[in-house]
């Protein structure tokens, strides 16, 4: 870690860890922002679009059934910038089609971050975020993958180091040293947990770096610590359903976004991590705008096709049921449905026709289905990757 890249506005102070090697420990929340005009307005425009986000979600007819394929596509878009890839289909079918897991080592590994995801949306109905939920999630994204012999859950006991080789000499950056982690996030939490002046996108973008710099987590810390930005959006109201991927933009400009990280704790320079951080919010809302729309006609095209062939009742909600899960089977039809599963198997079949859905495993037995327009929806291109260095 090069010393003379940190200034006098720097956020924190240059410590000594037990090794003798110099690490960064942040001051506690919030940060000294330079404020100005145009750092208002990115703000106040990152506001309006969550706004109209949220009034655009709540027209699709109960879009609490979108919310499992968001959160699909946030942990996908996340553990993309860990270099690490399994896209929705591959989420949604490899633990059914073998062909489809033997293909994608990765799976698991992102399956465990919607895991994680889920998992805090329903625990911050009834506790506010602090240690013990971060500290159980953790331990669900590293169940039995890669990283499970890293304490999960559990906060690092060694110096970590950001950088491209194993010597701590050549780290872009060094977190603080393991004894002041503890700390670090107890002063975090006290943050999360009292009024503060600060506007709220100004708070996430704080609050994302300074889980950031402290890096409590001997792996699994940017994928924390972006799962925290979609919770905290909710528990502060900004948006009523987390039908939205804050992950999409810092993927998309993933050397801008750890580049901004490394300049708030080497320069102090909050304002033009704010100001990136809210137009990031902006871009993605209009893409979650245009997603939802297409859902939206995609809903509508279903409906009047299985109008046209006058189907029952039974048809049109399997149909709305696609939009909260778009993979089925046999029993799950049966299930929802409340049919023998031979009824089951014509409603299945009648949607295959109308090529609504498609069956993947090529298979006599044990078929699955997939509603492969609505899958697409959230599909996204996989592009070369960029390692923090």
């Amino acid at each position: 870690m090069k010393l003379d890249h940190f200034t006098a506005q720097r956020p924190g102070e240059l410590v000594r860890n037990l090794e003798g090697h110099w690490a960064f420990v942040p001051h506690p929340l919030p940060g000294r922002v330079l404020w100005s005009d145009d750092l208002v307005s990115a703000i106040s425009c990152a506001e309006a679009a969550l706004g109209k986000l949220s009034g655009l979600g709540s027209k699709f007819p109960r879009p609490h059934r979108l919310v499992r394929l968001f959160l699909r596509r946030e942990a996908e878009l996340s553990s993309r910038i860990e270099d690490t890839y399994a896209g929705v289909r591959t989420q949604l079918l490899f633990r059914f089609v073998p062909d489809v897991r033997d293909k994608s080592p990765d799976a698991l590994e992102v399956e465990n971050h919607f895991q994680a995801l889920e998992f805090g949306l329903k625990a911050i109905k009834r506790q506010r975020i602090g240690m013990p939920l971060i500290r159980q999630m953790h331990s669900i994204l590293l169940r039995n993958v890669r990283g499970q012999e890293k304490t999960p859950g559990q906060f690092r006991k060694m110096q970590a180091h950001i950088g491209r080789t194993a010597n701590i000499d050549d780290a872009r950056f060094v977190p603080p040293p393991p004894h002041a982690v503890g700390d670090c996030m107890e002063a975090l939490e006290r943050f999360l947990k009292t009024e503060s002046t600060v506007p709220r996108i100004a708070l996430l973008a704080m609050v994302h770096y300074q889980f950031e710099a402290i890096h409590p987590f001997s792996d699994g810390n940017g994928r924390i610590g972006r799962v925290l930005i979609l919770l905290l959006m909710l528990q502060m109201g900004i948006l009523p359903l987390p039908l939205f991927n804050p992950s999409a933009y810092l993927e998309n400009n993933r050397r801008e976004y750890y580049d901004h990280l490394l300049n708030v704790s080497q320069r102090g320079s909050w304002a033009e991590w704010i100001h990136f951080f809210s137009n990031g919010i902006v871009e993605e809302c209009s893409q979650t705008n245009r997603r939802i729309e297409q859902l939206e006609d995609l809903r509508q095209s279903y409906q009047r096709r299985i109008r046209r062939i006058r189907s029952s009742g039974n048809l049109s909600l399997l149909v709305d049921e696609l939009f909260a899960n778009p993979r089925v089977r046999l029993n799950d039809v049966a299930r929802l449905l409340d049919v023998w599963p031979g009824s089951a198997q014509r409603a299945i079949d009648r949607l295959v026709a109308l090529d609504i859905l498609r069956e993947v495993t090529g298979a006599q037995r044990n078929r699955v289905y997939l509603a492969h327009e609505i899958v697409n929806v959230f599909s996204t291109r996989r592009r070369t990757g960029w390692r923090r260095d």
